[in-house]
């Protein structure tokens, strides 16, 4: 069999109807419950009196991750490792946003 757009549109339909299915047959048997309590909102820290993120404020006035000693808990090493990972991300979503977009004027 061969899969084509329109097979997979159907399978990813037939999916759809069977996920909502189960989420009706969930809801009646009260499998989940939806209760106020149960409904967490960003407005809680300003009930609680924590107030709002201040956007003016610089991250040296925060609390960044510290050890008791005052060292970074992110080593140097890690740095490196998550720097080249964010950089090679980088590189591929350009070089492959280039290729998409050569090959659409194509």
């Amino acid at each position: 069999m061969e899969f084509t757009i329109g097979t997979l549109v159907l399978v990813s339909f037939v999916v759809s109807l069977v996920a909502l299915v189960v989420l009706i047959w969930t809801i009646s048997r009260s499998e989940m419950r939806f209760a106020q309590a149960n409904a967490h909102t960003i407005f809680e820290a300003e009930a609680r009196g924590e107030g709002l993120d201040d956007p003016g404020t610089r991250p040296e006035q925060t609390g960044s991750p510290q050890g008791r000693d005052g060292d970074s808990l992110v080593p140097e090493s890690s740095r490196r490792i998550i720097l080249f990972v964010f950089a090679t991300a980088t590189l591929w979503l350009l070089l492959g946003s280039s290729f998409g977009l050569i090959a659409s004027r194509r």
